[in-house]
């Protein structure tokens, strides 16, 4: 019983985590998508693994903060029934992105 109810909070926390990320608590880009990462997969790891297409959704969203143009050019890519948008092209591009703006 103490497993299942240490097992829940593992769960619950991660989820709550991963539903209230916001950009503005990390020092980066690489830091936000380490920490996005880490709780997709925990999540998986707890047996609470959510959609491909949910991460995609909740990244899109967080990353509005960062460069709303592009997160909104994904979002509609993201809409198209073909579309073939994965977590890591998309942490590659705005990684990419982010890059070329620093110089």
């Amino acid at each position: 019983n103490e497993y299942h109810e240490a097992a829940y909070t593992v769960k619950h926390t991660c989820l709550s985590a991963m539903l209230t990320i916001n950009y503005d608590n990390f020092d980066s880009l690489e830091d936000f998508i380490n920490h996005f990462k880490f709780l997709v997969n925990e999540l998986a790891d707890t047996g609470l693994e959510l959609p491909n297409e949910a991460y995609i959704v909740l990244f899109l969203h967080a990353m509005i903060k960062v460069d709303p143009l592009w997160a909104m050019q994904q979002r509609v890519k993201a809409r198209a029934l073909d579309s073939t948008l994965t977590l890591d092209g998309l942490y590659a591009e705005i990684t990419e992105l982010a890059e070329l703006n620093m110089r």
